[in-house]
């Protein structure tokens, strides 16, 4: 296993940490400790950074595009354009590399055990997806609209 630490040295800046502390609790949990949620085998090489191309989750992504010997990133984005807009800011990502999956509505809808193909091979999976969603105007005037029913 690296020495503690060795994995985020020189990645994760002060004001990383001050700006998206989750992600960088993930990141941290993910190199740091690995050997503790790892502890029969190598710390994991895949690893699944969901909201890649939002700003924490693309700033993880390419943190982990940085350490290719330790990391293989597979970015979930929700859209094509999320897609294209996470490839153009970060060009050195592989086609292979972004999945285009709404989390919320694509991962094992289908009732089954068996992993969703966005997961497949994947060790660990780093959250940066919003905390808080981007709420549909409209479906908010809809049920004012409604009103109360009694």
């Amino acid at each position: 296993y690296p020495k503690r630490g060795t994995c985020i040295q020189g990645i994760i800046s002060l004001n990383m940490i001050k700006l998206f502390p989750v992600a960088t609790l993930f990141f941290w949990l993910l190199c740091s400790q690995a050997s503790i949620a790892f502890s029969t085998g190598p710390p994991p090489t895949k690893v699944v950074v969901t909201g890649a191309s939002g700003k924490t989750g693309r700033l993880v992504f390419e943190a982990l595009l940085e350490q290719r010997n330790k990391f293989e990133p597979r970015a979930l984005v929700r859209s094509e354009k999320s897609a294209k807009a996470l490839r153009k800011l970060v060009p050195e990502t592989g086609l292979d590399q972004i999945v285009i999956c709404d989390i919320a509505n694509d991962l094992n809808n289908d009732g089954s055990d068996s992993p969703s193909p966005a997961l497949e091979g994947c060790e660990a999976m780093i959250i940066c997806t919003s905390a808080m969603p981007v709420i549909n105007k409209l479906s908010l005037l809809k049920a004012f609209l409604k009103g109360p029913v009694n």
